[in-house]
Formats: structure tokens, sequence, C-alpha cells
């Protein structure tokens, strides 16, 4: 099931009711219909976004708590990934206190996988700086535990990015693809139900990180085409320099056709951090270096990504069971970025303070 709209969401601040419209592809209205778990994942994000911009005393603390024990968080700023709930809660020490904080805008694009629900999309947050307000235009993409009578869930994973501008050859790209693959996108693969160890969930996701880098390095004529199979036709994507939410085989291809293409493309730096859930999920967090160019003209790019994988039966072309990338989300590293809307010497300096505490 999916779910795409623009949603106003009021915080402590604001005073004015505001008019939802929601596109559904459930009959009804989100007004007449029971609860369902898309809307619990929208719920469940509205609770974030009330939270985070609440103005409390326990702001920071309240926002920390609706991550999972083992949440994998990449803040708009951080530097690097955030995977204990103590690195969740300094992030918001510094995020939740900034002075003013409200969203003005957010547009979510939900998908159900069985127990994982994701949210990718994007929201607009505003702040008083010393200069006068600032406004920050930001990618996200949230992963929740479904658990049913657990509303808000948990969230699994949380990626954050400042939105970019995508480069001219990008946009041409998404010009010129024409594709005919977007058929069913509500209608998810079938998934691995067979019991597999922790310990190989995560030396498959691993695996199959691997199995991306090479495919899109490849630097062959079909190197496009073959990245984009390694990706559910529901798949949820970010481009680094994306500044649209890819939702569709066509989208992704497009994106391939620019990227996998980029001279003498290759990973030179890649640190992961993998973690199980359930039987047929996995996500890997972590930074990839990338640099292409000719030689002696070699351009460097340092990123941020989230992968989630989903385990589906009879996904390949020969039958059997398949690892595919069901949500990804690709940013460039904060301290790469000119335009960083926000200097997050602040964060560096509650992070530093808060490294001999526990919680």
């Amino acid at each position: 099931m999916t779910t795409i709209g623009t949603r106003m969401t009021p915080t402590a601040t604001t005073t004015t009711t505001t008019t939802t419209t929601v596109t559904t592809t459930s009959t009804g209205t989100p007004g007449d219909t029971p609860s369902t778990p898309v809307s619990e994942v929208m719920a469940s994000t509205d609770t974030w976004l009330a939270t985070v911009s609440s103005h409390t005393t326990d702001a920071p603390r309240e926002t920390a708590a609706l991550y999972a024990d083992d949440a994998l968080f990449w803040g708009t700023v951080s530097e690097d990934p955030r995977t204990t709930n103590h690195d969740v809660l300094s992030y918001f020490e510094y995020f939740a206190r900034l002075r003013g904080l409200r969203i003005v805008e957010y547009t979510p694009c939900v998908r159900m996988y069985n127990d994982i629900g994701l949210n990718a999309g994007t929201y607009t947050f505003q702040y008083e700086s010393d200069t006068g307000t600032a406004t920050v235009s930001a990618r996200y993409s949230f992963t929740y535990l479904a658990e049913e009578g657990s509303v808000p869930y948990d969230i699994i994973e949380h990626h954050s990015s400042v939105s970019p501008t995508a480069p001219a050859a990008l946009v041409a790209s998404d010009m010129a693809v024409v594709d005919a693959s977007d058929e069913d996108l509500e209608t998810p693969p079938p998934i691995m139900s067979a019991p597999m160890s922790e310990e190989d969930i995560i030396s498959d996701c691993y695996d199959a990180t691997q199995v991306w880098i090479d495919t899109v390095t490849s630097g062959s004529d079909t190197a496009p085409e073959d990245t984009t199979a390694l990706y559910s036709k529901r798949a949820l994507f970010w481009g680094t320099v994306s500044e649209g939410l890819r939702t569709t085989m066509t989208d992704t291809r497009a994106y391939f056709e620019f990227f996998a293409r980029l001279p003498n493309l290759s990973v030179v730096e890649y640190t992961p951090v993998c973690r199980a859930h359930g039987h047929n999920m996995a996500i890997n967090v972590g930074s990839y270096t990338f640099e292409y160019g000719e030689e002696g003209h070699k351009q460097t790019v340092v990123a941020r990504y989230t992968y989630m994988f989903q385990l589906a039966e009879d996904a390949g072309e020969e039958g059997g069971a398949k690892w595919l990338i069901v949500n990804h989300h690709s940013s460039v590293r904060p301290i790469e970025d000119p335009n960083r809307p926000i200097m997050p010497l602040e964060l560096a300096a509650i992070d530093d303070a808060r490294s001999g505490m526990h919680v």
C-alpha cells in the first residue's frame, strides 16, 4: 500500500488549524476510515514532528525515546552515523533546542513491507538564528517497526539530508529515460519466510551492498540497467543529488543512466554497519567515497548512505531468492557541502561534552 501527499503538521508554536490533503490507494478518506498500518506510520511521523519542535525542556529526550534501542540514524548535519540511543539523544540536545524550531512543509510517501513501514519524502524546518529566520529544506527516510498496538511505532532507521541541486546531466537523464516497468507498485514480491540466523542475514547484507558497488562501478554498457535491477519495483530512493524522491523503476533507471555512466567511477572507501530485522530484512548504514573523471582531473564525493534490503522469493530471472533494495538514501557528507545551512560545531561540542555520560 502506498500513500503520497502533502501534510502541514501543527507544532507547539502553530496556532492555526491546517488542512491535510492526502492521496491514497485506499478507499474513503483519512477521516472516515479505520486505522491502518499506513495511517499509523503517518501518525508515528506526525508524533516525531510534533515532539522535536515542541520546545519543551524534555524535547530532546522525548524525541530520542521514539527511536528503537538499536536504531541507526543519520542526522541532517551528522558526520558519522548514530548507532546508540546515547548518540541519538546527543543529536537532539542540539537540534530540538534550535530557537523557534518549526516544521513548515512535510510531503510523505509511505510503503509497507509486512511489519516494516517506510516513510520517505521532504520536510522544511525554520528556526531563529542570530541573523534572522533560517530555513532548511531537507529530504528524509524513516523506517518503522510496525508492531500492532504500539503506535507511535519505533523508528529503526532515520536518514535526513539537506536537499541538493540536481546537476544538469541528471535533469537531462530524467527527461530522456522512458520505460514501461512501473506496473504493480502496490503488490510487494513474495518474501522468504524460512528462518535465517542473524549472522547469516548480516553477512548477506554486506554481500548485497558489495554487489551494488561492483555493479554501479562496472563501467559496462548495461550498468544502469543492471544496477536498477537490484531495487524492488516499490523501492524508495534518494540519490545523492536527487531533488525529488524516486519511487518507480523508471525514476531509478534515469538516475543510474546519469550516475553509473560517470567516467571511471569507482568506490575508494566504504565503511558499513549492518543490522538484521526479522528473518528477511536488513539495514546497512555508513559512508562511501566515490571517485570519477579522467586521470589528472579526478573528482571525489564523500557520501553517507542507508540501504534497507528485503529477501524476496523468485525475484531473480532464474528464480530463487534475492536481496532487493527497498529503501536507499544517499547524501553528501555535511562537511563536504559548502551550502550546509547550520554549523555543526555546536553539535560537535555537545557530542564531546556527553562522550563520558551514560543514559
